[in-house]
């Protein structure tokens, strides 16, 4: 599945159930596209290249992963406060 491409995208928004009128008016509104550019620049700036990304505490997870290991993770973050 390609989330660069326009149609998949409304595809899914559609199947999440997001009104139609709203992924239109943030599709056209620029404050979305910069706020995007801003991630990205903040990711790269720490070495983020992939996606999905889970930053849990002081752990990075990249990519997809089971279920268990985003628990251990966040387990291990509440534990070290």
């Amino acid at each position: 599945m390609n989330i660069g491409d326009e149609s998949v995208l409304r595809r899914l928004s559609t199947e999440a159930g997001i009104p139609t009128a709203m992924v239109e008016r943030a599709w056209q509104d620029m404050r979305f596209e910069e706020r995007l550019r801003q991630n990205l620049r903040a990711a790269a700036q720490i070495g983020l290249r992939g996606t999905p990304t889970f930053i849990i505490g002081r752990q990075v997870i990249a990519g997809a992963v089971p279920y268990a290991q985003i628990q251990r993770a966040a387990r291990l973050a509440a534990a070290e406060g």
